[in-house]
C-alpha cells in the first residue's frame, strides 16, 4: 500500500519514468535482501520492499497507459498487456522453480534481484528515464 500511496508524489518530484524505475530498484533490493540474509525478518522486509516497488511501478504504468492510449483502444491494449504479463509470468514461474531446485532458493532470488537491478540500470539509458508526465490517481 505504501508504494501505491507514494508513487504520485514521487512522480511529480522526479518524473514518472524515474518513479517507474525507482519501483524496479526497490523490488531488486527486496529480492537481494531475501536472497542474501536467511532470516525471517529479512524475508518479511524484502517481501514488503518487493510489494512496494511493484505498486510504485503499477500505479505509474497504469496511469501512463490511461494517459497515452486513446480511450477507444484502452480496453484492447489493457487486454493484450495482461495476456503478455500472465503468459510471461507462467513461463517465469517454471524457470524460477527449476533454478531453485538446481541451486538454492536464496541463490535464485539473489540472482533474480541482480537481473532486475541490471535491467533497471539499462533502462536508465532509455527514453523512459526522461518521461515526466504527472501521475495522478483518478
Amino acid at each position: 500500500m505504501l508504494g501505491a500511496a507514494v508513487a504520485p508524489g514521487i512522480a511529480k518530484r522526479i518524473g514518472s519514468g524515474i518513479c517507474f524505475l525507482a519501483g524496479n530498484f526497490v523490488q531488486a533490493v527486496g529480492l537481494l535482501l531475501i536472497g542474501t540474509l536467511p532470516h525471517f525478518a529479512a524475508a518479511c522486509i524484502g517481501g514488503l520492499l518487493w510489494g512496494a516497488g511493484m505498486l510504485m511501478r503499477g500505479v505509474t504504468m497504469y496511469t501512463l497507459r490511461q494517459t497515452l492510449i486513446p480511450r477507444d483502444l484502452l480496453g484492447r491494449v489493457t487486454a493484450i498487456s495482461w495476456t503478455a504479463v500472465f503468459g510471461a509470468s507462467a513461463i517465469g514461474t517454471a524457470v524460477v522453480t527449476r533454478l531453485a531446485a538446481s541451486w538454492t532458493a536464496g541463490t535464485t532470488l539473489f540472482a533474480i534481484g541482480v537481473g532486475v537491478a541490471l535491467i533497471g540500470s539499462v533502462a536508465l539509458l532509455s527514453p523512459i528515464a526522461s518521461e515526466s508526465r504527472p501521475v495522478s490517481v483518478r
